[in-house]
């Protein structure tokens, strides 16, 4: 009732509320300044992450390259909704080789789908919908939560690859 029955609060709380885009901004540029810091032995690349669809980023190094492989996160849906994450082909839509990643793949994760460009992913269910829970995933971003369960992520991601491709 404060801010209804008071213009000059009124007013603090839409102003507030106009930087919430900028602010989220800040705050995914501090976790892809996060993400470089893990000094993982992977490339960062078109690291687009924003409230659009199919924005993300993806991860490689030549031993994925050899494959026709990256390691990529992505919301699937629009307004930071659905972030997924596995492996992506980098040429052609045919995943059919892909069986024995799937199943490693699986064996550390739990789940696998697929599709004709995932050979292997799957929903990044503590930070799925992060429009449904600004306060927690951004205050995650933060505090370094989230980047260390995407280090996680990425670390089973590496192990379902090299129990696929020992050789």
């Amino acid at each position: 009732k404060l801010i209804v029955n008071n213009n000059d609060a009124f007013n603090a709380f839409m102003t507030i509320l106009e930087t919430e885009d900028s602010v989220k901004k800040e705050i995914i540029q501090i976790l892809q300044k996060q993400l470089l810091e893990l000094n993982l032995d992977l490339k960062i690349e078109n690291f687009t992450l924003s409230n659009k669809q199919y924005s993300g980023f993806e991860l490689t190094n030549e031993k994925l390259t050899s494959k026709n492989l990256k390691i990529r996160f992505e919301f699937n849906s629009k307004n930071y909704s659905q972030l997924d994450f596995g492996f992506v082909i980098l040429n052609g839509n045919d995943t059919t080789m892909f069986h024995e990643l799937r199943l490693n793949y699986k064996k550390h994760f739990g789940e696998v789908a697929s599709s004709n460009t995932w050979p292997a992913y799957s929903g990044f269910h503590e930070y799925r919908y992060w429009s449904n829970n600004n306060r927690k995933v951004f205050g995650d971003v933060l505090n370094g939560e989230m980047i260390k369960s995407i280090k996680e992520k990425i670390s089973l991601l590496l192990k379902s690859f090299e129990d696929t491709y020992k050789n």
